[in-house]
């Protein structure tokens, strides 16, 4: 199945008994609550949440980057997708009409797929910021030591991994969902990174508080290595 075609009725992971993979032990969910409660179940698949209160740097990271201005690694040729994501007051709202109007049946709410050069440009323009992305092949960033996730959150070339951003919400825009633009989630990002008692932490290690690995000193060696 091609990537455009990932919709609702694609395929699902089987379940293999391990409640802590997340992909399969939900899908199995759906599966057993399906078998329970027929077609008077709503289902909803957001892909990466953020917004208000978000405790993950995977936006956080380029916003603070597109801020500081000046040049900056875009990783890749920036024609690579990046992780669609969906605000959580979208999902919410989502969620609530599915009640109020009784909308049943199974949604994705992933927002719309996006190449890596807008995604980094739309994290200029909620910045308002001039800052200049310069591309980088992952060959380059290899030899580096830095082309991995880590130091460009939302990034990834996998190609196993390429249609988990491309999937379609079509079916949740039909029914009326309209997801805010990215600026609004942006803002509300930053603005709880700013607040005070704000927790922002490494995913992998959601007790320490997360640092940017790539600093502002190291990606500017890579890019004068590769300027040069």
């Amino acid at each position: 199945m091609c990537s455009s075609d990932l919709n609702e009725e694609a395929p699902t992971r089987e379940f293999d008994g391990n409640e802590e993979a997340y992909s399969s032990a939900k899908a199995e969910s759906e599966r057993r609550l399906k078998a329970i409660v027929g077609n008077k179940l709503t289902i909803v698949r957001p892909n990466a949440i953020h917004g208000s209160r978000d405790v993950s740097p995977d936006i956080l990271s380029w916003l603070l980057r597109a801020q500081r201005g000046g040049t900056h690694i875009g990783p890749g040729d920036g024609n690579d997708y990046a992780e669609e994501t969906v605000d959580v007051k979208d999902v919410a709202r989502f969620l609530i009409a599915s009640i109020d109007r009784r909308i049943t049946g199974t949604f994705n709410l992933t927002g719309h797929p996006i190449a890596f050069r807008d995604y980094l440009a739309a994290c200029n323009e909620a910045t308002n910021s001039d800052a200049q992305w310069i591309w980088v092949p992952k060959e380059f960033l290899a030899q580096q030591g830095i082309a991995d996730w880590n130091h460009f959150l939302g990034w990834n070339t996998d190609p196993a991994n390429r249609g988990f951003n491309q999937i379609s919400s079509q079916k949740a825009l039909s029914a009326g969902w309209r997801p805010r633009p990215f600026k609004e989630t942006a803002l509300d990002i930053l603005a709880y990174y700013r607040a005070p008692n704000s927790k922002v932490v490494d995913w992998h290690h959601p007790q320490i508080p997360w640092e940017d690995p790539l600093t502002p000193a190291k990606e500017q060696a890579v890019l004068s290595a590769w300027k040069n």
